[in-house]
């Protein structure tokens, strides 16, 4: 899993507690997804979010799927 660092030390840090914190969930929390890959990276458009793509496989099928969602890092 890659975590790409974000612009600045602050929202850096901000996106890899939102990327740890999104692995350990998925992880923990969801039996029938496989977390193959999270990436975090600066939202060029928005200085205070990060956008995360979370690439899975559905446990029963093995169908791959990716969904890519924009989270919030200011302090």
């Amino acid at each position: 899993m890659t975590a790409p660092p974000a612009a600045t030390t602050s929202s850096r840090r901000n996106a890899r507690s939102s990327w740890n914190i999104a692995t350990e969930a998925l992880k923990r929390w969801e039996p029938r997804v496989q977390v193959e890959a999270v990436e975090v990276q600066a939202d060029a458009s928005d200085a205070e979010s990060a956008l995360a793509t979370i690439t899975y496989r559905l446990v029963a099928t093995q169908v791959q799927e990716r969904v890519s969602l924009r989270v919030g890092v200011s302090a």
